[in-house]
């Protein structure tokens, strides 16, 4: 139902864990690449509203449930 964004351009987001996330594959795929589950729609990446709407729930609980272990990077 969610769609995240890859070096391959847009994936579904297939199962989301409390450590780990499954997105269905592109040619190409590597150890390391950059997946955004959130972000700046801009980027190609989908909004954590739109994460939220398609878990069901809000936009600020996809926020909120990120581990603190995650660092966080504020730009303005």
């Amino acid at each position: 139902r969610a769609r995240v964004a890859t070096p391959g351009g847009s994936r579904t987001l297939l199962r989301i864990g409390p450590f780990d996330a499954d997105v269905a594959g592109w040619d190409g795929a590597r150890i390391g690449d950059e997946v955004v589950i959130f972000g700046s729609p801009a980027d190609g990446a989908p909004s954590p509203t739109d994460l939220g709407e398609a878990a069901g729930t809000v936009g600020e609980e996809p926020l909120l449930r990120v581990s603190p272990l995650i660092p966080r990077v504020y730009a303005g």
